[in-house]
């Protein structure tokens, strides 16, 4: 750990670490990928979330919420590059690492599992 770093320092990793990060870089890796994916009608992700409303009244809806997080990612698509992505990146994420590795390392711990998602499947 840092000096000053607990590890409550990490709580809500989502929203302060993964959700930026996530959000500020799948326009742009989405849209990469279909453009060399030709099964998807759906080249953008305006597009991905104009289609998903055209299924609302249909037997196929797509989650609401899914269609939310989509428009969240257009909003911090360009922002990879900010303060704050970057401080992420190469100051937060870096630290998170450290802590991991020597609290595993202090406590004899080879591996770690644990769920990834804190819902039901």
């Amino acid at each position: 750990m840092l000096p000053g770093q607990t590890w409550t320092s990490y709580t809500g990793l989502w929203s302060s670490i993964m959700g930026p990060v996530g959000d500020a870089e799948f326009v742009t890796n989405y849209e990469t990928y279909m453009r060399y994916d030709g099964r998807s009608k759906a080249k953008t992700v305006q597009q991905l979330i104009d289609k998903s409303k055209d299924l609302a009244d249909t037997n196929t809806p797509v989650n609401p919420a899914r269609i939310k997080g989509y428009e969240t990612n257009v909003k911090s698509a360009g922002k990879f590059k900010s303060d704050e992505v970057q401080s992420i990146i190469y100051e937060k994420m870096p630290a998170l690492t450290n802590t991991v590795e020597q609290t595993m390392i202090k406590n004899g711990v080879d591996a770690l599992i644990y769920p990834t998602m804190s819902c039901v499947a």
